[in-house]
């Protein structure tokens, strides 16, 4: 606590993930600052040349016009590449760095899943009641109808 300000309380488990986003922020923001700083001492030269109403020299060979023109274009690509996989990133929620894929844990279970879940139980629980009077299993899919191998080949047939 210095100068009075408290300090903010963030969960470092999610810090991953957000040093993640800010490293290609930071990326996509040196492209931009340095392409902007070529156009303004570009824009600079040729402003400051007409006003004094001289002439400027080209001193690049048209070797130095292509090779620079592949670097911007190459420059051009990364960044886009950068922007797509930062938008990715964002567009998903932040996951802690302690949420384990292999177990379904309550902590990092999205509302959908956990109304699946939900669904999932209710249905294995009659599906039990029935399996005692019937003692036949069957094949369950989280989130859709229960349907019998045999049953799915069957319509599978006469769908195509």
């Amino acid at each position: 606590m210095k100068d009075g300000f408290q300090e903010f309380p963030v969960n470092s488990s999610y810090m991953p993930e957000i040093e993640k986003r800010l490293s290609i922020a930071r990326q996509i923001d040196q492209f931009s600052r340095k392409n902007s700083k070529t156009k303004a001492e570009k824009n600079w030269f040729v402003r400051n040349a007409e006003a004094l109403e001289m002439d400027l020299e080209k001193n690049d060979s048209d070797e130095e016009d292509q090779r620079t023109f592949k670097s911007k274009k190459a420059q051009l690509f990364r960044e886009k590449r950068l922007q797509k996989e930062l938008d990715q990133l964002l567009s998903r929620p932040l996951q802690p760095k302690s949420l384990s894929h292999r177990f379904v844990a309550a902590a990092g279970m999205s509302t959908l899943l956990q109304r699946q879940l939900q669904e999932f139980t209710k249905q294995t629980t009659t599906d039990h009641k029935m399996s005692n009077e019937n003692k036949k299993q069957r094949f369950l899919v989280i989130g859709q109808e229960a349907t019998e191998p045999l049953v799915a080949l069957r319509n599978l047939k006469h769908v195509a």
